[in-house]
């Protein structure tokens, strides 16, 4: 198991679904899964599974039988958009004041 380092969320690897489970940690609702495309070990193996996550938590890594799998995570936290970007950009405008330029904001 392993706890997203930006967001109240748990990865849980369940060998009976070969999948990774997600759960909101203040609820304990699962939030849903991830397959992991290949068999993660038999349900009472001695041996664990080891799951960690990227500092970002856009990457899991889980041990499988083959060795350690890479998955994107589709419950991480999303990249800042270009569109937040643009629109503070449209929010500030620079404008010509005799000789110099001056920023101005526009009034929302």
């Amino acid at each position: 198991m392993a706890f997203d380092p930006l967001q109240d969320v748990l990865y849980m690897a369940d060998r009976r679904t070969d999948a990774i489970e997600v759960y909101d940690t203040n609820t304990w609702d699962l939030l849903g899964s991830l397959p992991v495309g290949e068999d993660i070990g038999a349900e009472f193996s001695p041996v664990p599974n080891f799951l960690s996550t990227s500092a970002d938590a856009r990457l899991l890594f889980v041990t499988t039988g083959s060795g350690v799998r890479m998955l994107e995570n589709p419950f991480a936290v999303p990249e800042p958009s270009s569109i937040i970007l643009l629109a503070i950009l449209v929010t500030y405008a620079l404008v010509p004041i005799g000789n110099r330029l001056q920023m101005m904001s526009n009034s929302l």
